[in-house]
This record gives structure tokens, sequence and C-alpha cells, in this order.
């Protein structure tokens, strides 16, 4: 008997949804500066008033690393980061800072950096939350380079350098290891 239908799962990838390669590009790219965006809303729409810096790194990072995970773009956590950076720039939405675009900017291309450096392959859960605390670090080590430079002062340093250090670099570290456990996850759902 001849089967007229195939009733397998279909893989959805965005390269099937869009035959051309340069729409699949353009697509990935997009969705990759909405994912930053969204991100960055979310950061600011989530203020809890716990008095821990660093706290959104959980949620911010895990966007973040699940983003960069979708694609092979070398320069994939740029463009999430650039979209955070856009949203942070436009919208007036309580980041403290003028120069908070800029560092977010920053960590994209160190984000990028790093993952060059350390290839993410499957399985290694570990190395995605330590590239992901190195990176969400980035934000007092920048502010500490502003603070000592022109005087700025910003409120996570009122306990000293070495707490918003430590903090930034715990819940890098765990927001990593969530987004990439979640991409994991979903990535394997996808095979059943």
């Amino acid at each position: 008997m001849i089967q007229l239908t195939n009733t397998g799962l279909l893989e959805k990838t965005l390269s099937n949804v869009f035959p051309n390669k340069k729409l699949s590009i353009l697509a990935t790219v997009i969705l990759l500066f909405l994912i930053g965006a969204l991100a960055a809303v979310l950061h600011a729409k989530l203020r809890l008033p716990m008095q821990i810096p660093g706290r959104h790194g959980l949620v911010f990072m895990a966007a973040m690393i699940m983003a960069r995970s979708t694609t092979r773009l070398p320069y994939a956590a740029s463009l999430s980061f650039a979209g955070a950076a856009t949203v942070m720039a436009v919208f007036p939405m309580g980041f403290g800072a003028a120069f908070s675009p800029l560092i977010y900017l920053l960590m994209g291309f160190w984000c990028d950096f790093l993952f060059r450096i350390f290839p993410l392959v499957s399985g290694k859960m570990i190395l995605a939350g330590i590239i992901s605390g190195l990176t969400w670090i980035g934000i007092p080590v920048f502010r500490m380079i502003l603070t000592l430079t022109t005087g700025m002062y910003f409120d996570s340093f009122r306990f000293g350098f070495a707490y918003p250090l430590a903090t930034h670099l715990v819940f890098g570290f765990l927001g990593g290891m969530l987004g990439f456990s979640l991409f994991q996850i979903f990535s394997s759902k996808k095979e059943l």
C-alpha cells in the first residue's frame, strides 16, 4: 500500500519557514533583537525592592542565553543586547544611569567574545553559567570604572564594591544555567 501522507512531526525552524537563506537570517536577527527588547522590558517591570544588586540577572541572562543558544550566528548575543540597549535608550523605564545602554551594548560584545573562546556544546550547562556570570558582572565592573574615573555615584555600591560583584556573578551564573536548561528542554521536546 502506498502512503500518501506523512504523519511525522515537522521540524519547526526558521530555515524551514523561510526557504530563502537571506530571509531566514533577517528573521533570526529581528527575533534576537526583539528577545533582547522583551528582556529589557521584563527587567524594568519586575522591579522588586529586595536590595540585592544583580538580581535581575536571573531572568535577563536566562533570556539572553536562550536567545544565543537558538542560533549559530556569531553575533547573536550582541543583537539581543542591542535590543535591550535600544529599549533602555528610547523608552524611559527607570534605568537610573544614562550609561546603561552603552553598558549593555558592551556586555553583548563581551558575551559573544566569551562564546567564541568557550564554544558552548551540548551538555555544558556549567559553561553556560560561567559565560553568563562573567557577562552579567560587566554591569558593576563598568560602573566601578565610571565611579572611579568620574565620581558618579551608583546606589549598588553603598555596601562596597565586592558585594555587587559577587551578587551579579551569582545571579548571572544562575540565569545562564536556567536559560541553557530551558533551551535544552524546549529543543529536546522538538525532537520527540
